[in-house]
């Protein structure tokens, strides 16, 4: 116990808890794990360390570190949190205390297990969320001393006695003993022991000064479509420059004025950086006691009582996400009206704000262009989710995953208050029930609409999100190209899109023959990507995603893994949806990009006629093309254009088959090993597809490069050999054809197996690429490459 080695200061008492129940041993320092607190002054957690430290006679070693496994991680909140670690970094290289920071990048291993071998004791910030809190419970069952530090709170956090569920009762509950934590002073904890590394560290040491913060989130190979929020910039040199701006405005005076006005100035948005701990509430509530006043005293308020008592409700839950932890007033309510909640907008609708509700689509933009909400706004946002959702599970569900996924200060204890406050936390009933919401105050968005400048609200929502938005070209309206734009214009960018096909097309392309359609590319997706999962959840929420279980046979049956999805009625409708409210320009091949002031001018032609002219003007232009044609669209940039041809690509051919009478061979797909056929799939076992005697074939690789100029006549004749013979081996006979007709597909698919790159990106260039050839030959696979491109011009200057 803390206690039995000395005590500590009168502002750490109370603030240190033993997790488990070793005692400190014989080591060769203290370890100090960073999590959530990211600052190396005021910091609890850190004096605790070195008061320990002290006392056993060892010094302080800091880790902290940045995991890519962390639920909701994406490229926006690696970007901050870099900010944020890198600021840390120079704090405690500035104090004397050595330290270590590890971004987590795939296949890497646990790294705090090896260092805390050679520890004394565990010293971490406490964070009542998960896995923050599940991780450090885990630790503490082993033989090294765990302490978790309350560093966010005045009044330190209670694990045990009565759970408070009214502000009322926590603000006066706490009443005396807030005042006394307010006026004690907080010296810093001198750094008595040499600055210390462990030899051997069983990581990486990145030194973030001076870092290519953009190169390092693509390598942590996080969720790429929300991206980088360029006007909240991470760290706590950028959280003191806010809170001066805030205060030097007079934002405390006015606050309890403005507080609730969305559309004006009249908050701290500070709530991010109170997030990481790039600053401490302890600091601001210093500056706002002693400016004074009714604005000063709401302040306080909100950030005191408010906000701690989120994190004191959190710290006696065992599971956060499980519907016991409302009322049960509000979970019966609930339930009881669900006949009540119908006409609610699809899944994608809500999460990209498009569901004609104006007050909440602004909101939503809010969340997904600036990574922040309103906290005002954010109750009635909350509200019409709640009233969006089939039950309490879905709602708390909708709510957690949108808002910790985009908001830069989500999966913080104050956002499961604020977001559990719309599911009855923290309320009272509000009777008679409402259809609906059951007991649950009502919080009608037009209601709220209605109530504030509707027009200037829009306008602060859709600001730019730096100084100049670029103009963006892509060339490709295939999965890549489309998935890049999407991303863009999620975050406010638009862009102009040009392919030189009649329409969109790459791995999904299809056309009709016979009157019937044919998918001659790909013929199903799977969502192995999370990063893209929650696009594919809500493609399957509102039907244009179905699954798909064919029956498989053939000497490759095996790699043929399940469940499969198909976009209905063909898969050409997902390249569709994506491209509905883009600017795209079919029929136009790009032939050159020459440089012009502060970005490219783009030359092509219409049909491949006649001579090269200009198409426009562009500060960024992403080619979303098979690998070799963009290896000679980017030959500005060599080594982005050596960087793609370096990876080569095979082609194959697919022949739409058409027959008489349906293959009686009991089998969907049939997949080969050998010889010029590949795979044969059947049309009419897709969903959504009408009934055919059709067939999709399609050649193995190594018969298309020896046959690659051969006649389309001579290539659908070999493909339909082949599947009779496959046929045949299975003892049935191929039925009379009519029709076969081959097409050539040159650049399908990377010619070897190669490590995965993402994409291709040069920032001082403005150019980029993105395609499956670049991670593997899969449609989700070209999709996660144009996000990931996305997300590298969203973290562009």
């Amino acid at each position: 116990m803390l206690s039995a080695l000395g005590g500590l200061p009168p502002h750490l008492e109370g603030r240190a808890r033993a997790l488990g129940t070793a005692a400190p041993r014989a080591g060769s320092f203290v370890l100090l794990w960073l999590r959530q607190s990211l600052r190396a002054v005021d910091n609890p957690a850190v004096d605790v360390a070195l008061a320990l430290g002290d006392r056993l006679g060892v010094p302080v070693f800091a880790v902290h570190a940045l995991g890519r496994r962390t639920p909701w991680a994406t490229a926006r909140s690696h970007w901050f949190m870099l900010e944020a670690h890198r600021d840390l970094q120079a704090g405690l290289r500035a104090r004397g205390i050595g330290a270590a920071f590890h971004l987590e990048r795939p296949g890497d291993p646990p790294v705090l297990l090896p260092l805390l071998a050679e520890a004394c004791a565990l010293v971490a910030d406490a964070v009542p969320v998960p896995p923050l809190d599940r991780w450090l419970r885990r630790l503490a069952a082993g033989p090294v001393p765990v302490f978790g530090v309350d560093c966010h709170n005045v009044v330190p956090m209670r694990w045990e006695g009565p759970v408070d569920l009214r502000a009322v009762d926590f603000r006066e509950r706490h009443r005396l003993e807030r005042a006394r934590r307010r006026a004690l002073p907080r010296p810093e904890a001198a750094v008595l022991r040499p600055m210390f590394r462990p030899p051997g560290l069983p990581f990486v040491h990145l030194d973030l000064q001076g870092a290519e913060l953009g190169a390092l989130v693509a390598s942590a190979a996080v969720d790429p479509t929300l991206g980088r929020v360029h006007d909240t910039p991470g760290g706590r040199a950028a959280a003191l420059a806010r809170w001066a701006d805030f205060v030097g405005r007079g934002g405390v005076e006015a606050y309890a004025r403005l507080r609730n006005e969305a559309a004006l100035p009249g908050v701290s948005r500070m709530s991010a950086h109170l997030h990481v701990g790039a600053v401490s509430s302890f600091e601001l509530i210093d500056a706002v006691d002693a400016i004074g006043g009714p604005g000063a005293a709401k302040f306080a308020d909100e950030l005191l009582v408010w906000r701690e008592l989120a994190w004191h409700w959190c710290a006696r839950q065992d599971d956060l996400h499980s519907p016991a932890v409302l009322p049960a007033w509000a979970r019966e309510t609930f339930a009881a009206r669900a006949a009540d909640r119908g006409g609610a907008p699809n899944t994608e609708a809500i999460e990209r704000g498009r569901t004609g509700d104006p007050l909440f689509d602004l909101a939503q933009q809010s969340l997904l262009r600036h990574g922040e909400l309103h906290n005002n706004v954010r109750m009635t946002w909350g509200k019409a989710i709640v009233g969006w959702s089939a039950d309490v599970a879905e709602a708390m569900e909708r709510l957690v995953r949108i808002n910790h996924r985009c908001a830069l200060d989500g999966r913080d204890p104050a956002s499961y208050g604020g977001l559990y406050w719309c599911l009855g936390l923290f309320d009272r009933p509000f009777t008679p029930p409402r259809p609906g919401l059951g007991a649950l105050r009502p919080r009608p968005t037009a209601e709220h609409a209605a109530r504030i400048d509707l027009g200037a609200y829009a306008a602060a929502v859709r600001r730019p999100r730096r100084a100049r938005s670029p103009r963006v070209a892509i060339v490709g309206a295939g999965p890549a190209g489309l998935a890049c734009a999407r991303v863009l214009r999620d975050h406010g960018i638009s862009v102009v899109i040009f392919d030189e096909g009649a329409g969109l097309g790459g791995r999904l392309w299809g056309r009709e023959i016979g009157g019937e359609r044919f998918d001659l590319g790909a013929q199903h997706l799977r969502s192995r990507d999370p990063a893209l999962g929650p696009w594919f959840a809500a493609w399957r929420d509102q039907g244009l995603l179905q699954p798909w279980a064919p029956r498989v046979a053939g000497p490759a049956a095996a790699q043929e893994p399940a469940p499969a999805l198909v976009p209905v009625p063909d898969m050409g409708a997902l390249l569709r949806h994506l491209a509905d409210g883009e600017d795209l320009r079919f029929g136009v091949e790009v032939t050159e990009l020459a440089p012009a002031p502060g970005g490219w001018t783009l030359w092509g032609r219409a049909a491949g006629e006649g001579p090269p002219t200009r198409l426009t003007e562009a500060d960024v232009v992403l080619v979303a093309t098979p690998g070799p044609r963009a290896a000679a669209l980017l030959q500005p940039a060599p080594a982005l254009a050596a960087a793609a041809a370096a990876r080569p690509m095979v082609p194959n051919f697919s022949v739409a088959l058409r027959l008489t009478m349906p293959v009686t061979a009991p089998f969907d797909l049939w997949r080969g090993a050998a010889g010029p056929l590949a795979w044969a799939c059947r049309n009419s076992s897709r969903p959504g597809r009408a009934p055919s005697h059709g067939w999709v074939l399609q050649s193995t690789a190594a018969w298309a490069a020896d046959h690659l100029e051969a006649p389309p006549e001579a290539v659908a004749d070999a493909l339909v050999a082949g599947f009779a013979e496959a046929l045949q081996a299975l003892g049935h006979a191929l039925p009379p054809v009519l029709e076969a007709t081959a097409h050539r597909w040159r650049a399908a698919r990377p010619a070897a197996e190669l490590p995965p790159l993402g994409c291709l990106w040069d920032a001082a260039a403005g150019l980029g690429a993105a395609g499956d050839w670049l991670i593997g030959p899969r449609v989700e696979a070209a999709m996660r490459s144009g996000a990931e491109l996305a997300a590298r011009v969203l973290g562009a200057r």
